[in-house]
Formats: C-alpha cells, structure tokens, sequence
C-alpha cells in the first residue's frame, strides 16, 4: 500500500509540475489561429473517411453499427470538419466515440488515437479560423490562439504513441536488429504492395529500421526545437505516407500525418495565415490562454492525462527490465497491480490512453497459414470474398481494423473451433449481403504455407511467400439455413527453406 501510495504521489508531482510549466510557458506566446484551423480540416477529413468505410467493413464482417447512430456520427464530424457550431459537434463527437469504442467488437489501434484526439478537441479552439462559426462571428473571434494547444495536441497525438511504443519496441530483438521496417513489410498477410524493390536494399532497410526506432525516441524532444521542425515533419509525414501506402492501414497513416499539420514551422504558419487572410489582419488581441479558474482547470485536466501516460509508461516492460536489473523488481510489480492497472483501464475507455504494443516481433509468430474464402456456385462460377487478391497481398477492402482481425485474431486459429465460428459469420454475412442467402451456398477454404519471417535480412523473402499456390484445405455449407465446415490442415514444414 505505502508502495502504491508513494508510486502514485509522485507521477501526479511530476504530471503536475510539467503541465504547470508547458501551461506557464505558452500562456501568452500566440500564433495565428489557422495553424489549428488547417489541423481541424485535416483532422476531420480522416475520421469522415475512417466512419465512411464502415459499410466495407461489412463487406465481410457483420458489424453491427446502427445506421441511425453512424449517420448522426458523421454528421458531428462534418459539422467539425467545417467548424460550424464546433465546440457543440466535438461534444457530440466524442460521446459517439466513447459509445463506439465501448460497443465496437472490432477494434484496432488507431480507435485510442481517435478516442484521445476527439477528448481534446472538446476543449481547444479549434473553431477560431476557417470555420463558418469565425465567419458567424466575424471580428469576434481573435485571429491568434496560445501555441500551448498545437505544442499540447501535437504532444498527445504523436508524442504519447512514439514515446510509449519506442520502449516496447527498444525490448524487440527485431526492432534492435534493425529490421522492423523489413520484416513487418514482408509478410503477406499484413501488406497490400509489393515492395520488394525496396526491401532487396539491405541498407535500406536496416537503416530505415534503425532511423524509425531513432526518431520515435528522440520525437519528445526534437518537437520543442522550431529549427528542426521542417525536418521532423519531413520524416514523420513520409513514415506514415510509407505505411499507408504499404499496409492496409490507410486512415492511420493519414491521420499520424494530419497530427504533423500542429507542428509546421511557425513561417510556414505564418506564409498561409497571410494568403487565407487576404492581406486583412483581425484583431490580434485575446489569443492567449484565459487566466483564473480557466488556467488551473486546463492544468488539472493536462495533469491527469500526463499522469494516466506517465503510468502507462511507468508499467512498460522496458521500465521491470530496468527495475529487476536495479533490484526494484517487487516494487515494479506492486506498482503495476496497484496503479498501472486501474490508471490504464479508465485512461483507455475515457482518453484513449492504452499500451501500443505494435508491430512487434511477437505479432508475426505462429501464422503459418495466409487465409482465404471463396464462394462456389453450382453452375462453378467462383466469387472470392473481400480477403486477398490472387497474389496473397490484402484485397484493398481488407483494411484496418479488417485486416488486423482477419490476419491476427482470426486467422491463426484456422482449423479450431473458433475461426469456425468466425467462418459461419463471414459466409451468412456475405451470402445474405449479395443475395445468396443461407438455404444453399458453398464456400472453398484456401490458404498458402507462409515461412516463418526470419530474424535476418533475407533478399525476395515476399516473393517467395507470394509465389507459392493456394491449397484448397476445406470447405463450408449453408443448406437450409444450417452451417457445416470441414477444415483438414496439412503439415506445417519443420523447417524453412532456404534459397
């Protein structure tokens, strides 16, 4: 007790201490308000798509998402996107989300992120330029806002991921191998280009893998540096460009990218506050953050989210490694009992705070089987189902929180009884959806033998795996509204083949 009592003591005087400087620091230093405005839009347009696609992902799974509250949700997005009545439709936004991320059964990380920015936005100015509600209010409106909020929103957005996922990845013999650019890149079930052009570069590939790991730790304090700003999002936009293009982790990418909109270099800032402007120039005045109850409630509200990722971080197993080498391994435990787990679960629920864990080398162990569905009608006219493309890369509607499912929940347990019970809802949702019904439909389970990625580099290791043929290893019917399956695995090798 006296353990969690002092753990806890001092994450909330260090929270504390830090959300009292960066609130002091920024309370009077302004930039022009349109640097959020630009991120609002951006911000907006990804989480518009991210809703958008819901219908495809019910081109596989059934999802039920009522239609009525996804429309009401996309109109709260909307009507932030354009800023008009904003503070009322991020209210509305966020409670969709909380709702959402509660209920969802398909989840992937890029939900927290969401979850946490859609927090935030409740609460900053993001409604003051390029919005109807500035053109509503006209002069009203100051032209200027604190740079506390894109410094604080940049930090959350991005920060808080990099510096968290940086430790899980610093205990990753792939990532410290250099190779956690390659390997991810070439597994076929989580890809949808083929990039070996680029990962036969052996330096490449190392160093790309070495200067992410690089970057993610060092971005905490490489954001506070204006010089360095254009670098920064110079290598930040082109990692997640990468992963958009490479993974079927599209609105993810695109969204890390629309955090790097809060950290351009304050004259490119400047250049497009003139040009929106029209060589007009509102009011400057009252830009700053608000004094009184307002600041100490804003540094309340900052301390508690740093306190909630302080405990996150504090709870990493790269923290027990330290403290088991420091002889602190008892204490590190009664810390994670007592604080680590009761702080995460309502940070994750509320704020989106939670372990990002991904990508790492465990992810990609024990998925010998790349898998696929196909329907079979009686005239022998074959449909394949929205899971692969011929080749073994993603089909393009096999994306997000799709593809993390199919390829790492579902997948790997084909032949159980559970990716069963996952098969009987795919193939009623997809003969229902196109028609087919359940009184007569036959499926064809196909699946391709997926190496074991190694832990060193190899050249056309993505092809190979895309060059071997589908093995058709069962079969599923719906007669009379009755599901059966037969599934017969064959041997996985004992060991790799080597070329």
């Amino acid at each position: 007790m006296e353990t969690h009592l002092a753990a806890g003591v001092f994450v909330l005087l260090v929270s504390g201490l830090a959300a009292w400087g960066l609130v002091r620091r920024y309370a009077s230093a302004t930039e022009p308000a349109e640097v959020l405005g630009l991120f609002r839009i951006g911000y907006g347009v990804v989480l518009f798509c991210e809703l958008a696609q819901v219908p495809f992902v019910r081109a596989l799974y059934p999802f039920p998402v009522p239609a009525a509250f996804l429309a009401a949700w996309l109109v709260a997005v909307a009507a932030l996107t354009a800023g008009f009545h904003t503070r009322l439709a991020a209210v509305v936004n966020y409670a969709c989300t909380v709702v959402a991320v509660h209920h969802t059964p398909l989840l992937y990380h890029a939900d927290y992120l969401f979850l946490l920015m859609n927090l935030l936005v409740v609460v900053a100015p993001v409604g003051r330029r390029l919005s109807w509600d500035a053109r509503r209010r006209g002069p009203q409106f100051p032209a200027e806002v604190s740079r506390f909020w894109s410094r604080f929103l940049a930090l959350a957005g991005i920060g808080f991921m990099y510096a968290e996922s940086a430790m899980w990845k610093w205990t990753d013999p792939m990532w410290t191998a250099g190779l956690g650019v390659w390997k991810p890149a070439s597994v076929p079930q989580v890809v949808w280009a083929d990039t070996s052009a680029f990962l036969n570069r052996r330096p490449l590939m190392l160093g790309l893998g070495y200067l992410v790991l690089a970057f993610e730790t060092a971005f905490v304090v490489l954001m506070w540096f204006p010089r360095l700003r254009l670098l920064v999002c110079a290598l930040g936009v082109g990692f997640h460009l990468g992963i958009a293009v490479v993974f079927p982790l599209p609105w993810f990418g695109l969204l890390m990218c629309a955090f790097y909109l809060l950290l351009l270099p304050r004259w490119a800032v400047a250049a497009v506050a003139r040009r929106l402007r029209g060589g007009a120039v509102p009011p400057t005045t009252g830009g700053g953050l608000a004094g009184g109850w307002r600041r100490w409630a804003l540094t309340g509200f900052v301390t508690i989210l740093l306190a909630a990722q302080l405990s996150l971080m504090a709870g990493n197993p790269l923290v027990r490694r330290l403290a088991d080498k420091a002889g602190r391994a008892e204490a590190w435990d009664a810390f994670h009992s007592g604080c680590f787990t009761p702080v995460v679960g309502w940070s994750r629920t509320l704020a989106g705070i939670t372990p990002h864990a991904v990508f790492g080398a465990a992810l990609f162990e024990n998925k010998p089987w790349l898998v696929t569905v196909e329907y079979r009608a009686a005239d022998g006219t074959v449909v394949p189902l929205p899971v692969c493309r011929a080749s073994g890369l993603a089909h393009p509607l096999n994306s997000g929180r799709v593809n993390t499912t199919w390829a790492f929940v579902h997948s790997p347990h084909v032949g159980s009884e559970p990716f069963a019970r996952v098969l009987e809802q795919v193939t009623a949702n997809w003969a229902e959806r196109h028609g087919y019904g359940t009184e007569d439909a036959r499926f064809v389970v196909k699946a391709k033998y997926v190496e074991r990625a190694p832990d060193r580099w190899e050249r056309n290791f993505l092809r190979r795996q895309l060059a071997r043929p589908w093995l058709e290893i069962g079969s599923a019917q719906w007669r009379d509204g009755r599901f059966s399956c037969v599934i017969e695995l064959p041997p996985v090798p004992d060991t790799r083949e080597r070329h």
